[in-house]
């Protein structure tokens, strides 16, 4: 799938892997978010890598709303014990605060958002397990150029606050990596 990959990603860093179709990109990605095993090579993986958007790997699911999503994610990093009226007040209260970071409405089904706030939504999700790697794939795919701008700025954003991004993209455009990484064909 790819061969002769050798990266160094430190807090802070954002880098990108780019190559042309059946390059191996996503396959890399997830290995060296420790989410794909290899057979030849050495990985130290990060001690709390979380996924942004990968196409068929990890992807909201199309009939929950976005604060479906955020309650979901919360419970499952922030467990509150077992719920009383004051529990569930707090829980949907998390809920509205990360919402609210997002530019979509709450109430809105993960299948309805476009390219953009798909990826938003699965960083924000990421994001909430404090993770020290974040791995996001195909950020190219289906944007229009001041998508893939608001995208890279926000991916630069997360690598500015301390979080290791890494990207995969068929080319990049802009000055933002880092790092960038061709993967031959």
């Amino acid at each position: 799938m790819f061969r002769d990959l050798d990266l160094d990603l430190h807090a802070g860093e954002l880098a990108v892997l780019t190559g042309p179709s059946g390059s191996g990109r996503t396959s890399a990605l997830l290995a060296l978010a420790g989410r794909f095993r290899t057979s030849h090579g050495s990985l130290e993986p990060a001690a709390r890598p979380a996924l942004g958007l990968v196409r068929g790997v990890h992807e909201p699911d199309p009939m929950l709303t976005v604060a479906e999503h955020l309650g979901e994610r919360l419970r499952l990093h922030r467990p509150l014990g077992w719920p009383t009226r004051s529990r569930r007040r707090a829980h949907r209260g998390l809920v509205a605060r990360h919402a609210a970071t997002l530019p979509v409405a709450p109430e809105l089904l993960a299948g309805e958002l476009d390219p953009l706030h798909r990826h938003l939504l699965m960083l924000r999700l990421a994001l909430l397990a404090d993770p020290d790697l974040i791995a996001i794939d195909d950020v190219d795919a289906g944007l229009t150029i001041d998508e893939s701008v608001t995208l890279w700025a926000h991916l630069r954003g997360l690598a500015d606050l301390g979080v290791a991004v890494l990207a995969t993209a068929r080319e990049v455009h802009h000055d933002l990596p880092d790092l960038t990484l061709e993967l031959p064909k």
